[in-house]
């Protein structure tokens, strides 16, 4: 029977209606049954390098009160019954980690305080309380010192716990990182920029018609500095400066602008760029003439669905559109730096290139069960050749839909080897702003690859290196285009 969209099989029906497999951490989900922790407005700074310039002033954000560690247990309960490895068990060993995660913070703060493990035999409620008790002491010690940050008590014993697993997807989502990570993508200036080290920061993307755009910004720009501030501690003090002047716009304190020192092709120039409240787009298109052919050029920044709006699925929707603009003779897809999305947009753009009835891929849950994406759609997919651009940075849901399209034929993948980092996950709420992510199911293709610490090898290896940036060279979109014309001309 056919049906438009994507047909999700699945044996145990009932898991499914709660799952929506999610391919980034930072892609969030609202959680009803969650239960939610009260939380209080304090004061957060960003931690400040010793070479790094003063910032402007600090921001009020909300936070959890972390009086009380039932987040620590919460999250192991989580753990135990979502974590895709069906060999893991929640042992009082993960107590210690997070016992060695607080002491972390201690020691960061310059606390001489001991804390003491988990006795080994004892009963998991003694343990809990044993945990608990070392948590209140440590947070005593801090608050006695009068420390803004003791709060992340309870936020570092996850992290550390969730990190041990080393799993791509299975982490904490930060309260500062999580904003953070929403900064380094827009940075209120309608870029996208991307760190090399941290003194070299530069634009990746400038996005069409955008105050950036409209300021004179360049894709390949190196920021050098913020309203006269240095950068000299990457992304994190660029995403502290910015995001605090957005505050202070918000209070009518500030007028909005912001002047970047730039370095362009070696030479440093600067440009007056108005901060915006505008959100950084999934991706755009555009057409473009290369040795005679039109090509159709598309750059897609995540795969992106809003589950709570039920929005149509926007990687698709921007695809579709560019494919349907004008007659071309292919496509080039940029997904350099995509760092995923979910499900929904992944398996919905695949619809676009691949005939009905094609395997996608298969989910590897807990329980034992597995679930087979395969395409029934009914409506005629595009057939124009195709060049895939990906990086170092391209991953999750990004490597997945290029290693689709290249089993399948349907592509010719340029660039670098991607990131490895490959799970069906779902991110879970705990309080405002502050959330886990945990890796539910092991994604195989229909070849048998899981790219979990494998990612996708290309078909034409190209690099991009500092030496290109700094002239505004692109040697792997050149490779690309050249790729498109051999295939057109066959």
């Amino acid at each position: 029977m056919k049906k438009q969209g994507m047909l999700l099989r699945a044996k145990a029906v009932g898991f499914m209606l709660i799952v929506a497999a999610i391919f980034i951490i930072g892609t969030p989900f609202w959680l009803p049954s969650i239960p939610i922790t009260e939380y209080s407005a304090i004061i957060v700074r960003a931690p400040v390098r010793e070479t790094q310039p003063s910032l402007p002033d600090p921001i009020l954000v909300p936070v959890v009160d972390f009086r009380k560690c039932e987040y620590v247990f919460m999250a192991l309960d989580l753990l135990g019954e979502w974590y895709h490895d069906k060999s893991f068990t929640v042992t009082n060993d993960f107590l210690n980690v997070g016992i060695a995660g607080m002491a972390r913070v201690l020691a960061e703060e310059g606390v001489e305080k001991s804390l003491r493990l988990v006795p080994p035999g004892i009963s998991d409620r003694e343990a809990r309380e044993w945990f608990g008790g070392q948590f209140e002491e440590a947070q005593a010690t801090l608050i006695a010192r009068n420390n803004i940050r003791a709060y992340e008590l309870a936020v570092m014993a996850t992290k550390a716990i969730l990190d041990s697993l080393g799993d791509s997807h299975t982490g904490v989502i930060l309260p500062y990182a999580y904003g953070g990570f929403k900064i380094i993508e827009n940075a209120y200036l309608g870029i996208r920029v991307i760190e090399l080290s941290d003194e070299f920061i530069y634009i990746d993307r400038v996005i069409s018609h955008h105050n950036g755009h409209n300021a004179g910004l360049k894709r390949f720009d190196q920021i050098v500095s913020v309203n006269g501030f240095r950068i000299v501690g990457g992304v994190d003090q660029l995403d502290s400066i910015l995001s605090n002047l957005r505050f202070m716009k918000r209070l009518e304190r500030y007028k909005g602008m912001v002047k970047l020192g730039l370095r362009r092709a070696g030479a440093e120039t600067c440009e007056d760029v108005a901060l915006t409240d505008e959100p950084f787009p999934t991706g755009e298109g555009e057409m473009l003439t290369h040795n005679g052919h039109r090509l159709h050029y598309v750059y897609l920044h995540q795969f992106y669905y809003e589950y709570r709006r039920k929005s149509a699925c926007e990687a698709t929707t921007i695809v579709w559109n560019q494919l349907q603009s004008a007659d071309a003779e292919g496509v080039v897809l940029d997904l350099r730096a995509n760092m995923g999305g979910s499900l929904q947009d992944l398996e919905t753009l695949l619809s676009a290139f691949l005939p009905e009835d094609s395997l996608f891929f298969t989910s590897h849950y807990r329980a034992g069960f597995i679930t087979s994406e395969t395409l029934f759609f009914d409506r005629p997919y595009f057939k124009l050749p195709m060049v895939i651009l990906v990086d170092e940075l391209t991953s999750s849901a990004a490597e997945l839909f290029a290693q689709v399209l290249k089993e399948h034929g349907r592509a010719i993948i340029v660039g670098k080897k991607t990131r490895g980092r490959v799970r069906a996950a779902f991110t879970f709420w705990i309080a405002d702003e502050f959330a886990i992510s945990i890796g539910l199911a092991r994604v195989v293709t229909k070849d048998g690859v899981d790219l979990e610490k494998r990612g996708v090898e290309p078909d034409i290896e190209v690099g991009l290196t500092i030496d290109d940036i700094r002239v505004g060279r692109d040697p792997q979109l050149d490779r690309a285009f050249e790729e498109m014309t051999k295939l057109i001309r066959k």
